[in-house]
């Protein structure tokens, strides 16, 4: 488990949010910049929660949370993607870092038992 790649991952995630979040306000989508931006700061949180060595309550729901946020961030890329504020290249490198983070959570798991939510998948 290489915590510090998805950490930088994440950090290059917040970035580029933000960057994609202004070029929404200037193309005229305010609600989806503030979306895409909300959801990476949920990514950021969720992940600095989960890899905190203190004890920590609701550790299933914040895996969830987590696991969601990816979910939907990669949606709303693509969404972007189509309304012409990202190019293919930038939403390339957004699932990359997307992916690393989804590496994590993987090899997470593999090590121990899987959480409900992830029943299925």
């Amino acid at each position: 488990m290489n915590v510090s790649r998805s950490k930088i991952a994440i950090a290059d995630l917040l970035d580029c949010c933000e960057i994609y979040r202004d070029r929404c306000i200037r193309h005229g989508y305010p609600n989806e910049g503030d979306e895409i931006l909300r959801l990476s700061h949920a990514v950021y949180h969720r992940f600095n929660e989960v890899t905190q060595t203190r004890e920590r309550r609701n550790v299933e729901r914040a895996w969830g949370v987590l696991h969601h946020s990816l979910v939907r961030i990669q949606e709303r890329s693509s969404d972007l993607s189509r309304l012409g504020v990202m190019d293919a290249e930038e939403r390339l490198f957004v699932e990359e870092c997307l992916e690393e983070v989804h590496k994590y959570i993987r090899r997470y798991f593999a090590r121990r038992h899987q959480p409900s939510w992830r029943r299925g998948a």
